[in-house]
């Protein structure tokens, strides 16, 4: 099992996609410049598959680096605030800090969020038991 901690405003990375098929689409059919049309359609994908590359891969790195910038300690006291599947709570507690969460889940979270994803990312990565709250 691994973890995963999805994809950060799906709509969001899939919308600029989007944009940029429209904008190829128009340029084909004319309807916008094609200097314009083609320049905006790949600034619209570029950051799209940047959304996509940084939720699935290099956030995982980021936060090993957050947490050294913090000043972290083992058996600092840990509070995440919206901590959604744990990115950085599980890190934390790895590092041996006494790590506290809490979140709003709702039904209609877009990312998968909630009490279930963060337990199986926390146990994916070995991490020890978190104090949880919603």
């Amino acid at each position: 099992m691994t973890a995963r901690y999805g994809i950060d405003a799906p709509y969001g990375a899939f919308g600029f996609i989007f944009l940029a098929l429209l904008y190829a689409a128009a340029t084909l059919c004319g309807m916008i410049p094609p200097y314009w049309g083609w320049l905006t359609g790949t600034l619209f994908l570029l950051l799209g598959l940047w959304m996509l590359l940084y939720s699935t891969a290099i956030k995982l790195s980021h936060r090993h680096r957050i947490l050294a910038l913090s000043g972290l300690k083992p058996d600092m006291k840990v509070l995440d605030i919206g901590t959604g599947r744990g990115l950085l709570a599980i890190a934390a507690a790895q590092k041996g800090a006494d790590v506290s969460a809490i979140d709003k889940w709702s039904s209609w979270d877009l990312g998968g969020n909630g009490r279930d994803a963060f337990e199986k990312n926390r146990r994916a990565e070995g991490a020890p038991e978190i104090d949880l709250y919603d």
